[in-house]
């Protein structure tokens, strides 16, 4: 495709993808780092946060449990791909990434690049955030924020098509390894705004599920047409940003026009509770980058709900914990 957020003639849109997917023997092989290329990245994730950059010069110490080029495990997989927030990294879940391949998923998070913190290609050229993306709807041609998601739900359709051709492959390391009847998309913020997108007008893709998911921009069209596919919404009870409402809003009127739909809210939490953000520092809540709930508690929730949906919707296997009273008493479900 064309690139749609430079005025370069002939620029052909490029994107970094990362996997996380079942592995069989890891013997002798380099665990991941959280973060790649983390002097280049750690100042301006800092900016972002409003952090001192110091703070972050020790993120690489987290241990993964995933190991990089590792030879993928026996079986046929499920697909997932992932979009991140606004000005977010396509790292920003890994812990959940890790538990949906630890639990026989393939999973592909995608860099949006101009949307994303910073891409960094395998040239050594960098994209930065790009904050014009956001201008004037009346601009030639336009970078607001329904046309953003529509390029994102591009990206996943792409990055869905490319994966088609691995798995059909002869002799590559995905070929025949990806079930592609079954495919789902999450995201966080913009980037679950982006797999309702997806999953409304791409029929590959079979459930999509928001974290704390900004519906604003796509949320009329969606209303119109109706959501086909099994969608959750798993959402903070106030929407952190300019206007607390009308995103909650919006979210519960997607939710009731579901035929097939899930709402999990969870009462008191803040935006980047739904992703790794809390597990950063003890001291998050004091910076405004997490609530006071339970960091550990917020991992079982998200991880075990999400792990639920894609069984029951794409596996066809459904989950008790759907049937039952939340663990915690500040999750309200709803289905």
């Amino acid at each position: 495709r064309d690139e749609f957020y430079t005025d370069e003639i002939g620029d052909k849109r490029e994107i970094m993808v990362q996997l996380w997917y079942p592995a069989s023997d890891v013997a002798g092989l380099e665990t991941a780092p959280f973060i790649t290329n983390l002097d280049i990245a750690a100042p301006i994730l800092a900016e972002r946060l409003g952090l001192p950059s110091f703070l972050l010069d020790h993120i690489n110490l987290v241990k993964t449990h995933a190991y990089l080029d590792a030879p993928v495990d026996e079986g046929i997989f499920p697909v997932l791909i992932f979009s991140h927030g606004l000005a977010g990294i396509r790292q920003q879940n890994s812990t959940l990434m890790e538990e949906l391949a630890s639990q026989g998923y393939v999973v592909a998070s995608i860099d949006h690049t101009y949307g994303n913190l910073l891409t960094i290609f395998p040239d050594d050229r960098i994209a930065f955030y790009e904050p014009a993306i956001f201008g004037d709807e009346s601009a030639n041609p336009p970078r607001n924020a329904t046309t953003l998601m529509k390029v994102w739900a591009e990206d996943a359709a792409f990055t869905l098509d490319t994966l088609t051709k691995w798995t059909e492959e002869s002799g590559g390391m995905w070929n025949g390894r990806l079930d592609l009847s079954k495919v789902g998309m999450l995201g966080h913020s913009t980037g679950g705004g982006t797999a309702v997108e997806f999953c409304r007008t791409d029929d590959r893709c079979q459930a999509a599920l928001g974290l704390d998911a900004w519906v604003e921009p796509i949320v009329d069209e969606a209303l119109q047409t109706g959501v086909q596919r099994p969608l959750f919404l798993m959402h903070a009870d106030v929407w952190q940003f300019e206007d607390p409402i009308t995103n909650v809003k919006q979210t519960q009127a997607l939710y009731e026009s579901l035929d097939n739909g899930y709402l999990l809210t969870v009462n008191g939490a803040a935006h980047f509770d739904f992703t790794d953000i809390p597990l950063f520092s003890p001291l998050t809540p004091y910076l405004d980058l997490s609530s006071t709930l339970p960091s550990d508690e917020l991992v079982h929730i998200i991880n075990t709900y999400t792990l639920a949906f894609f069984d029951e919707t794409l596996r066809g296997q459904p989950d008790p914990l759907f049937q039952e009273d939340p663990a915690y008493p500040y999750l309200q479900f709803e289905q």
